[in-house]
């Protein structure tokens, strides 16, 4: 059941800064491997940064996930069903890690229009915050949800 598209993000295919959360194994700016990983896209065309990281240890099983990525800096941390998941490194160049571009936000597909790598799944809920959340606060919002898909 390995899988590969965009899950949730501002990728549009142009300059910019740009932040992706993917299933499958990202390889550099722009391609994914499908495997039962997540990834985090964090790109500025504009900078000529990025900051790419992916799971250790496979996450995509057919069941319900719930999906949290914070940051703080230039720290990104990724929770699944409120435990923290370690994090390779699969590209880091630079240091900024600005999305605060004007891309518009999208589930299940990076808005190039052509379909390659749309989400082969389904979703729930997106909350955005403008602060990170912390892991006490993560757990507090898995637990007030997590009844409502059988965690």
């Amino acid at each position: 059941m390995n899988q590969q598209g965009w899950l949730f993000g501002n990728r549009n295919n142009s300059t910019g800064p740009q932040l992706s959360i993917i299933t499958g194994t990202p390889i550099d700016g722009g391609s994914i491997t499908a495997s039962k990983k997540l990834g985090i896209d964090l790109i500025n065309t504009n900078t000529s940064t990025a900051r790419i990281l992916s799971t250790v240890n496979d996450i995509v099983d057919g069941g319900w996930k719930h999906i949290v990525v914070t940051r703080v800096g230039l720290t990104l941390k990724m929770y699944i069903n409120a435990v923290e998941q370690t994090l390779n490194v699969v590209q880091n160049i630079g240091s900024g890690n600005d999305i605060s571009g004007t891309s518009t936000w999208r589930s299940g597909d990076h808005g190039g229009g052509n379909g390659i790598f749309s989400f082969d799944g389904s979703t729930s809920i997106y909350r955005l915050y403008n602060k990170s959340l912390s892991s006490t606060e993560v757990t507090q919002n898995f637990n007030a949800d997590k009844s409502r898909y059988g965690l």
